[in-house]
């Protein structure tokens, strides 16, 4: 079972668990404690995952959206603002996402979009 009442907390469930985090998402959408998607994902971001950075280039093969749609995400004039869109990091001048919260705003979109 995705949800048990076994589990100390949602993060020693995640850590514990080898189910993909669509599946995580819907066990935390599924209590009434935390219905908010903001703090669905931020609950998922402090589960601890192997990290990798990724360059923008990396970014747009993975989400499907050019250079502009990715910046305008986290630009608040923008139409196009998201507040659940991770922020960037840099290094040197170069700025970097980590592929984990690229997927963990993915799964949520693909939550979002199938109304679970």
């Amino acid at each position: 079972m995705i949800c048990s009442s076994s589990a100390t907390s949602t993060q020693d469930w995640a850590k514990n668990s080898s189910t993909n985090f669509a599946s995580v998402i819907s066990c935390i959408l599924g209590s009434p404690a935390s219905s908010d998607l903001s703090e669905t994902i931020a609950l998922l971001r402090a589960v601890i995952h192997p990290r990798k950075a990724l360059r923008l280039p990396d970014v747009k093969l993975i989400t499907g959206d050019g250079r502009s749609t990715i910046y305008a995400r986290g630009n608040r004039k923008c139409g196009n603002f998201d507040a659940t869109w991770p922020r960037p990091f840099y290094v040197n001048k170069s700025p970097r996402w980590w592929e984990h919260e690229i997927q963990i705003w993915l799964d949520a979109r693909d939550l979002e979009s199938r109304k679970l």
